[in-house]
Formats: C-alpha cells, sequence, structure tokens
C-alpha cells in the first residue's frame, strides 16, 4: 500500500538549511539555491504525473476477467482528515471458481478501517464500459423526469425505487452492477458473509447453513438545487425493509464528479454506528429500532403511537446530538463511479449545494444498493413493503423464503439462474398488482402526512 504524504516543515528544513552535527543551521551558499529549487520542482512534477498516472487510466483489463488486488490506496484532502479513497489495481487475473469469496482480497486496513468507522470509498470498483452504461441508463432516466420534477418538500429531481426491475437497457444496466461483478462481493466481505461450503448454491443444492446475501432495495437518485434535505437519519423500512436484528451493506455510487466544494453530495458520520448515544438518537427520530416487534397495526397506529419527530428532523428533535454528528462529518471528493460502502447503522445526511450553484440546472446522480442476509426478515405491521402488499405471509419471512418471485434477488455467493430468469416476470405482473394496493395506502397515509407537515 503506496501512501503520498506530506514532508513535513522539519524534513523541509533539513534540505534548505544544512547542519551542524549539533543541530545548529548553517547558512547556504546563494549560489546553490536555483539547483535546490530545480530538483524539488522536477520531484514534486514526476510526483504529480505519476500520481494522475496511477488514478486516471482506465487502459487495464476488463473487470470480468481481473482480480481487485487493493495494494494502494489515494488521500484527498488535507492529510489529518482520513479522507482516504482506496484505488483497485486490476493487473493481476483471477483464476479461482466464481462462487469463491477468496479471489477478493481486502486489505486488512480495509477490513480495519470498516470495522472501526462504518464506512470505507473505493475507486475503480466498476470498469469503465459498465460504468458509462450506467450514467447513460441514468441520464435517461433524467431525462424522463425533466416534464415530472417531485416538487415541495422533497430533496431530489428523480428517484426511481427498484431500477433492477426496470425493462430494457436501462434495467439491464442497473441489473450488471446490483447483481453481478464485484459490487456485491465487496458488500458480502465487508459484511463478513463468507461461504461456509466450496460448492455452489443453485436452485436445487441450498442449505440453511450457507450463508447468503441478497439485494434488499436499489434506487436511483438525482439530486438537483432544492433546498430541502434529509438531516442526519439511518434509513427506516421504506429503504431498508428489513428486521432491526439484521445489519447490511449501502453501497452508494456516484455517477457524476461530486466535489467539496460543489456541494450535492452525500456526509458520513464514521464511528456513528457504535455511538453511545444511539438509542437516545433513535428515539429522536423514531427510527425502525423503536417500532414494536409485530409493527404498527394500522395507519393511525403508525402515526400516532410512532415516538420521534420524523426520520430527517434530528436538528430539532436533538440538537446536541446533531451538533456531534456536524462536528465528526466526513464528506468525500468524488469521481464518477466512486462508491461509499457504509453499515446500515451509520448515521447520514445529504449535503444541500453550494449557495453560489443554487440557481444552476446541475443535477448530480446517484444509485444506492441496499444488500442484507438472506436469514434476515422482512418487517411485520402496517407499512408500504411491496412484497408484504402482494402477500401478507410475506412480512415475517426471510429473505430466502419470500414467495411470489424474486423480490430480494440473491448476489453472493452466486447469482440463482432461476431467480434472474424471473425478474422481469415479477415486474410485469405481481409488482404491478402489488403498486395499485401501494397507491391506495398513500392515499390512506395522506392526511395524516399533511398534519405531520404543518407540525414541522
Amino acid at each position: 500500500m503506496r501512501r503520498i504524504q506530506e514532508e513535513d516543515e522539519e524534513e523541509k528544513n533539513k534540505y534548505e538549511y544544512p547542519q551542524h552535527s549539533d543541530g545548529e543551521q548553517i547558512s547556504t551558499p546563494i549560489t546553490r539555491l536555483p539547483e535546490l529549487f530545480l530538483f524539488l520542482s522536477t520531484l514534486l512534477l514526476v510526483l504529480a504525473i505519476w500520481n494522475w498516472v496511477r488514478v486516471e487510466y482506465h487502459g487495464m483489463p476488463d473487470v470480468s476477467e481481473s482480480l481487485f488486488r487493493f495494494t494502494k490506496e489515494m488521500i484527498l484532502g488535507d492529510l489529518d482528515t482520513g479522507l482516504k479513497i482506496y484505488v483497485f489495481d486490476r493487473e493481476q487475473k483471477s483464476t479461482k471458481d466464481t462462487c469463491s469469496n477468496d479471489d477478493l482480497l481486502l486489505t486488512s486496513e480495509i477490513i480495519d478501517a470498516y470495522r472501526q468507522d462504518g464506512v470505507v470509498a473505493m475507486r475503480n470498483v466498476i470498469s469503465q464500459d459498465v460504468l458509462e452504461t450506467l450514467v447513460a441508463a441514468g441520464d435517461k432516466l433524467v431525462r424522463t423526469n425533466n416534464d415530472q420534477r417531485m416538487r415541495g418538500n422533497t430533496q431530489f429531481h428523480s428517484v426511481r425505487v427498484g431500477a433492477i426491475f426496470m425493462e430494457g437497457e436501462v434495467g439491464e444496466a442497473f441489473r450488471n452492477v446490483a447483481l453481478e461483478g464485484y459490487v456485491p462481493k465487496i458488500a458480502a466481505k465487508l459484511n463478513q458473509i463468507e461461504v461456509e461450503e466450496h460448492e455452489c448454491v443453485d436452485d436445487k443444492n441450498r442449505s440453511e447453513d450457507v450463508f447468503n446475501l441478497r439485494l434488499l432495495r436499489d434506487v436511483f437518485l438525482a439530486k438537483d438545487n432544492g433546498e430541502y434535505v434529509c438531516g442526519w437519519h439511518v434509513d427506516d423500512y421504506g429503504f431498508w425493509p428489513a428486521d432491526t436484528e439484521y445489519s447490511g451493506v449501502n453501497a452508494w455510487i456516484t455517477l457524476d464528479d461530486i466535489s467539496v466544494d460543489m456541494g450535492g453530495g452525500f456526509a458520513v458520520s464514521p464511528g456513528s454506528h457504535n455511538a453511545d448515544w444511539n438509542e437516545d438518537a433513535f428515539h429522536a427520530t423514531g427510527a425502525t429500532p423503536t417500532f414494536p416487534k409485530e409493527g404498527f397495526q394500522n395507519v393511525s397506529d403508525f402515526f400516532e403511537n410512532r415516538v420521534g419527530e420524523g426520520t430527517c428532523n434530528l436538528k430539532r428533535s436533538a440538537p446536541h446530538i446533531n451538533e456531534i454528528l456536524e462536528a465528526n462529518k466526513r464528506i468525500y471528493d468524488l469521481k464518477k463511479g466512486d462508491i461509499i460502502f457504509m453499515t446500515r447503522w451509520l448515521w447520514h445526511r445529504t449535503i444541500p449545494f453550494h449557495k453560489s450553484l443554487m440557481k444552476s440546472n446541475l443535477i448530480f446522480k446517484r444509485y444506492s444498493i441496499r444488500y442484507s442476509q438472506g436469514k434476515a426478515t422482512v418487517p411485520k405491521g402496517y407499512g408500504t413493503e411491496l412484497s408484504v402488499l402482494w402477500d401478507s405471509a410475506n412480512a415475517g419471512e426471510c429473505l430466502n423464503d419470500v414467495h411470489g418471485g424474486p423480490w430480494y434477488p440473491q448476489v453472493f455467493p452466486n447469482t440463482l439462474k432461476q431467480e434472474q430468469e424471473s425478474l422481469m416476470e415479477l415486474s410485469r405482473k405481481h409488482m404491478k398488482d402489488a403498486q395499485l394496493i401501494l397507491r391506495e395506502r398513500r392515499k390512506e397515509m395522506k392526511p395524516y402526512l399533511a398534519k405531520l407537515g404543518k407540525k414541522i
């Protein structure tokens, strides 16, 4: 692992001011200063060129033929901030069985950073051709929504939940990233899900003893200059429909360059998933760990008996905790294709555009994929989960056992052929039936939401 480090002032003085053996500085002849300046300038130029080639060069083997070895990292910004984006080396080929997770080597530093902080950022995980296709799919969704901009108290230009279930090239672009390749493999590794048997899991051979990972929820989002953003929060069941007993990994993929100076990105609070104030924060926002074990029974029960002041309102309901999160926030300088992998219970928030850009037409796209263990269970009680709206018997079931189709397709240790072939059938049939029920449920919730909005 190579790291570019700034020379400290003491080292600079050693070059610029020769010293006696007792440490006292002696003067440097003026005639040698031009030579020293030329040497340092040349050295800095060589380092800058080397770093640019290291990070930007894409003429490497395709991801489908390669093994990612995490052998180097790039540090962005102030060296004291810890803003590390790990960069992949794709030069070594993989000959291992695709069902094995042993061919994906994360360094101990990456694993330790994730265990401590609950978040790591990575670059070059997605090959350039796959990334370009994904960006093009996102651009198409944005163009489709240009005349349907979500107005009011919303923070996004457009939102598409379940992008993997879309037809045609657009859906295929999202499926290629969310279900295949190294994004789900890294998520599995970070979630410490290991295959206990060496054989692949298929439709005829699945054991309860085999740990597997499933796609729980995927969402395409496009942020525009709208001023409203959701404050510090952990995802509720709308974005993370699994019982609170189980954790998981969120892969947040940026589809545009998003610099810290411009805003419009994403802030995380490293280590907040293990903070001793979590229970207080959960109650302040009414987070899912405060829900009854059997869930809320109906719409009035949900809105009248849920504690806290709402998912996005921690700043008002617990300002002292909000200050802690703000003081500890981390904002990455992101390039198109960078991925923030974070644990389910890490506190995070959206960043608004910088004030100077509020009147611009900028739109920053991102694609978020939530992964969870197959043994995680679908929440019980009143809600908006499509698999449960289609059949209430799916509430409380393990993701592995939910019936009616691949609502939560397996991604690790491998995808299942039958599930892959059934995705579009599910989208055309059962999912459409469930969406009709969802519309009625949203109508039922509308007056309660309006009442809540007046309080806010």
